[in-house]
């Protein structure tokens, strides 16, 4: 049962043990000892900890006093070895033996909580094609908390949800595959942001860089009725690729999506520039 134990000689635990009952109060429901002459503790003496309520935290507001010396004094040589009996606290990592003044007391600490961060992020191939996949590889090192609850990657610059779920491949690495949409900006680097949360829901901001290459333009040396893979510069399209209109005087250059890229008009011998994605399905007419 809780009490209170008045020790009216010196009282010395060099070598020894005591085990003390906590409540979820600070200053009541708790064992204690009153020493009325001298106190002496160091490293090789155990101080057992049996919170009362299970795992409830315990209070944090003010110090539990386990030993209170009256009119001698108290000597902590070295710090007691703390060790908790049965269900732990919820807190209990925040809680440490100290000295104050006369008393020695179980004082509570916030223990650091420190976020995750990121080790490394990258994009391969970098640069990339459009119309190509790309992979991204995120490398956490996790904070306080071991969990990564979510690696998520802005990817709405190259035509992707703008949530793009990074997945678990083991070692703290997360990856996931993309197609570089064909309307995406290309030339200069682009910048994808990114979200790490562990779980204790803090998170790391980072970001992913990117370059996409520019599509090649290709010229049409053919005329308007010679409709071959040889007269596109350069000759690097391969057939069937094209096909030529029946009628009219125009070209129609569509990519797979649908999207017109440029009408070139002209009629026999006419000369146009297309702008297209190398890796890019044509259709004309």
């Amino acid at each position: 049962s809780v009490g209170t134990v008045t020790v009216s000689t010196d009282l010395t635990l060099a070598a020894g043990s005591v085990t003390f009952d906590l409540s979820t109060n600070y200053n009541a429901g708790n064992d204690q000892i009153i020493v009325t002459n001298n106190l002496s503790l160091d490293a090789n003496t155990t101080i057992y900890l049996n919170a009362l309520n299970g795992s409830a935290p315990l209070a944090t507001t003010a110090d539990y006093v386990l030993f209170q010396v009256v009119s001698g004094t108290a000597a902590m040589t070295t710090t007691p070895t703390l060790q908790w009996l049965g269900t732990t606290p919820a807190n209990y990592l925040g809680f440490s033996i100290q000295q104050v003044g006369n008393n020695v007391v179980l004082h509570y600490t916030a223990p650091a909580v420190n976020p995750p961060s990121i080790a490394s992020a990258t994009a391969t191939p970098d640069p990339v094609n459009l119309g190509s996949n790309v992979l991204f590889s995120v490398t956490v090192t996790p904070g306080t908390s071991p969990t990564i609850a979510s690696v998520v990657l802005d990817d709405s610059a190259i035509g992707g949800s703008g949530s793009l779920s990074l997945v678990s491949a083991g070692g703290n690495v997360y990856t996931n595959t993309v197609l570089v949409a064909s309307a995406t900006s290309y030339g200069s680097a682009l910048s994808l942001p990114l979200t790490v949360t562990d779980g204790n829901s803090l998170t790391a901001a980072g970001s992913i860089a990117l370059t996409v290459n520019p599509p090649t333009l290709y010229l049409w040396n053919g005329g308007y009725a010679n409709w071959t893979d040889a007269n596109w510069l350069p000759n690097n399209l391969s057939s069937p690729l094209l096909a030529g209109p029946t009628t009219g005087a125009g070209v129609r250059v569509v990519v797979t999506n649908g999207q017109v890229v440029e009408d070139v008009t002209g009629g026999v011998n006419g000369v146009g520039v297309i702008e297209v994605a190398e890796t890019g399905t044509l259709i004309l007419g």
